[in-house]
């Protein structure tokens, strides 16, 4: 049976709550919870405390020996030993990339002991567009969870090479009014920002520092002077760094530093060996994105924490990075982030600082999971049907629109688009031609991809060939295509290709997986393309998903995420100056370092 809990809760910096916090400290009036039995984990110490934590209501109301606040109607939570930790914080996320709606994710991270979230709603942004955004923010509202926002400044990433919906400065400037947005989303056109050619973004940098808040950056592979030149213009973090060298850059040039869970190794190696010194304060941990299956099969910022504990960081300092250091780089510390008088009583009880593994959660002062089990009912939100009706492709839309031809040739040579992760530039090869049009070649690794624009705005069709796939047969259709989340399907068939997208047509957006004219696998994304309201489909088809690719060919790392982030121009690893990267987007093949568009064909 689920409890319910008031979710009318105290807003941030709010007075509410504090005078009655105050008598119970003072013992003039008793606490509604007592925490016991545990060890608290004081993140401004830095040290492990054998104490109890008293309740007022939705406040920490006294630490320590607080046996005097107990009283008849007294509820005690017993710690039975275990460690007291404050409610994990996770500095940047895309819920919408869960595949999940609000609710549907909040029922996944509570038992995981993150409490709040810092949410960049730039995907439903790209699909729905402003009043995506509006939707997505009505129904954080209505869940327990802590969700705080960062307007949107990407959408689209890249202006003029990509076709999406659109937010402008207005847009930002209305969303920052609200006292839970807490800062600008990533920043993402570096290049256009510091060559003086995205004003736009720019205009939405100075409006967020003229109201005090903060600007989250998107540094990708950027170093040297334009990592300092993209730092001066206001951005105040990144959570795009990729080696530990990177990590000890933007700390140097004070930057907040975000750190991904899948990344952990590699980014904070340093603080392990050679580089124990150096202060870990301005360390953030965060998920980005995560897919519903795998916030089921390894959690959230409990993995997060779990995983720099194992790097053999100190178990303070890792938790430090999931909880005080980011409530203190969005200015929520005076409610959030540690365990004290007057803060918000969001407690995780964990069985151990190496195990790590989340016992009891504690939400607003109710016990909320348990053992991994929500104890909670959080009421369903019904989306609109305005909000499942966004896969719009061009009438008349057939085959022949994605073959690339050469009339009157027996061979070419085309410009290759990479996987962005393989660490390869892209590159020009020979591809034959039969009946007058190109073809991929699986010898090579090199596939079809096309980009089809699917919000009704100009019928684009952006076609390439890709490297690195894996994909010997088939194709695969998504209309998750980070960013713009216009379909993207990449495949050696042009007829398994028409057939996935026509498919994903009529599923109103998802995945499909196909194969010789028949569905392998597929999950239905109807909200804005990208989120189902079936939290628990996408959970079990996200291996089944992977599995149908897989027997496509479909390889790592492409297989982790269904990629698709071919088409975007300001991916992670498509920056640095010296780079030959061309990406797939509706519009063509983009160059972004040079911000121009390219003939696949070479002439």
């Amino acid at each position: 049976m689920f409890k319910k809990i008031d979710i009318d809760r105290i807003g941030i910096n709010s007075f509410d709550g504090r005078i009655d916090a105050m008598n119970v400290a003072a013992g003039k009036t008793k606490a509604n919870t007592v925490v016991v039995g545990g060890k608290l984990v004081n993140v401004h110490t830095g040290r492990i405390e054998k104490c109890d934590v008293a309740i007022s209501d939705k406040r920490i109301a006294a630490v320590g020996n607080v046996d005097y606040t107990i009283g008849s109607d007294t509820k005690i939570i017993d710690a039975d030993g275990c460690f007291i930790c404050p409610g994990f914080i996770d500095a940047h996320i895309h819920i919408d990339d869960s595949l999940l709606t609000v609710t549907g994710f909040t029922k996944l991270a509570i038992p995981t002991g993150t409490l709040t979230v810092i949410q960049d709603s730039h995907e439903i942004g790209n699909a729905l567009g402003m009043k995506g955004v509006l939707l997505y923010r009505k129904e954080a509202k209505r869940v327990p969870l802590r969700v705080f926002f960062t307007a949107p400044s990407s959408v689209p990433s890249v202006p003029s090479f990509e076709t999406t919906m659109e937010i402008d400065h207005n847009d930002v400037l209305r969303l920052l009014k609200f006292s839970d947005t807490v800062g600008l989303a990533e920043v993402m056109d570096y290049l256009g920002i510091i060559d003086g050619q995205n004003a736009e973004s720019i205009y939405k940098i100075q409006l967020t520092i003229e109201r005090g808040k903060a600007v989250d950056g998107h540094f990708s592979n950027l170093s040297g002077k334009d990592l300092q030149a993209y730092t001066a213009v206001g951005n105040q973090s990144d959570h795009e760094a990729r080696t530990s060298e990177q990590v000890k850059e933007r700390l140097s040039a004070g930057l907040w530093t975000m750190i991904n869970g899948g990344r952990i190794k590699d980014e904070l190696r340093f603080l392990v060996e050679g580089d124990t010194d150096i202060d870990t304060r301005h360390i953030l941990l965060d998920t980005d994105d995560r897919h519903a299956g795998d916030i089921d099969k390894f959690g959230l910022m409990d993995y997060n924490i779990r995983e720099v504990i194992k790097l053999g960081v100190s178990p303070v300092k890792a938790i430090q990075m999931g909880t005080l250091n980011t409530a203190e780089y969005f200015g929520l510390d005076r409610d959030l982030g540690s365990i004290g008088p007057g803060k918000f009583a969001d407690l995780v009880i964990v069985d151990g600082l190496e195990s790590f593994n989340v016992k009891k959660v504690i939400l607003d002062g109710n016990l909320v999971a348990e053992d991994g089990k929500l104890l909670i009912k959080v009421k369903e939100f019904r989306y609109p049907k305005w909000a499942k009706d966004s896969i719009k492709i061009k009438k008349g839309f057939n085959v022949k629109d994605l073959e690339i031809r050469a009339p009157q040739k027996v061979e070419i040579q085309a410009r290759i688009s990479i996987i962005p992760t393989l660490g390869k530039s892209s590159f020009i090869e020979t591809l034959k031609v039969a009946n007058d049009i190109v073809q991929p070649d699986i010898e090579k690794d090199i596939v079809k991809m096309a980009v089809i624009e699917r919000y009704g705005k100009n019928g684009n069709i952006g076609l390439g060939f890709v490297f690195g796939t894996g994909i010997k047969t088939g194709a695969l259709a998504a209309s998750i295509t980070h960013d713009s989340h216009n379909i993207s399907v990449a495949g050696v068939s042009d007829q398994d290709m028409y057939f996935a997208v026509k498919r994903l047509e009529q599923i109103h957006g998802g995945y499909v997986v196909v194969n010789n004219g028949k569905v392998l696998e597929e999950l239905a994304l109807p909200i804005g393309g990208i989120i189902t309201e079936d939290t628990e489909e996408a959970i079990e088809k996200q291996d089944r998903l992977r599995e149908a690719a897989k027997s496509i060919g479909l390889n790592p790392p492409f297989l982790r995420t269904f990629g698709m982030t071919y088409a975007l121009p300001g991916y992670p690893g498509r920056g640095n100056r010296g780079d030959v990267i061309w990406t797939i987007t509706d519009v063509g093949l983009v160059d972004y370092v040079n911000r121009r568009l390219l003939d696949v064909i070479v002439s």
